[in-house]
C-alpha cells in the first residue's frame, strides 16, 4: 500500500520592512501568498481560509488510512 503524506498547514509568517508595515504571508509549495498588514484583522481573516482547508485535507486523509 503506498504511503500517504501528510499536509502541513502553512504557518501565518511576518516579513520584515525597513521602512513602513510589516507584511503577513503565508507559503505554499514555495509560493507566497501575501495576506496584508502583519497581526491586522484582515490578514488574520485572509489566513483562516487557507488553514482550514488545509486542516480539512488532513482529516481526509487520516480518514483514508483507517
Amino acid at each position: 500500500m503506498p504511503r500517504i503524506k501528510s499536509v502541513r498547514i502553512p504557518k501565518y509568517r511576518r516579513q520584515k520592512r525597513r521602512n513602513g508595515a510589516d507584511t503577513a504571508f503565508v507559503a505554499i509549495d514555495g509560493q507566497r501568498i501575501y495576506l496584508g498588514e502583519y497581526d491586522s484583522g484582515q490578514s488574520r481573516e485572509r489566513y483562516m481560509p487557507v488553514k482550514h482547508t488545509r486542516e480539512s485535507l488532513q482529516s481526509v486523509i487520516d480518514n483514508e488510512e483507517l
